[in-house]
C-alpha cells in the first residue's frame, strides 16, 4: 500500500506500506493482512521476518540470505522472497535510516 502523494522511486514489497514525499518502507500493511484472515500467529512470524529483514544488524544481502532459511515458515515470506528475487537489477524501497526521511 502505498500512501498518497508519495512518490515512490523503487519498488514496494507485497504486503507492505510505503510514505513520504520520496516514499520508504513504514511498515507492514497490517490491516489489509487482517482483511485477508491472516492470523495473529501469521502476522507474528511476518512481523519478526520483516524486522530481520529490514531493521536487523549487518548489510542487506547477508541478512536476505539469512531471511531465505524463513521462506517455509509462511506463504506471505515466500512471495515477498519471490518478488524480491524477481528483481534483481531494481532498486527496492527500504525504511527509513536512523529515523531520518531523505
Amino acid at each position: 500500500m502505498v500512501g498518497a502523494l508519495s512518490g515512490v522511486r523503487s519498488d514496494v514489497i507485497p504486503f507492505a506500506l510505503a510514505s513520504g514525499q520520496f516514499a520508504t518502507l513504514t511498515g507492514l500493511n497490517v490491516v489489509g493482512m487482517k482483511r485477508r484472515k491472516f492470523t495473529r500467529e501469521r502476522l507474528t512470524v511476518i512481523r519478526s521476518f520483516y524486522q530481520k529483514l529490514f531493521h536487523g544488524p549487518g548489510v542487506f544481502a547477508e541478512r536476505l540470505n539469512e531471511a531465505r532459511d524463513l521462506t517455509a515458515a509462511d506463504p506471505a515470506i515466500a512471495e515477498i522472497l519471490t518478488f524480491i528475487d524477481a528483481g534483481k537489477n531494481r532498486e527496492l524501497c527500504q525504511p527509513v535510516k536512523d529515523g531520518k526521511r531523505s
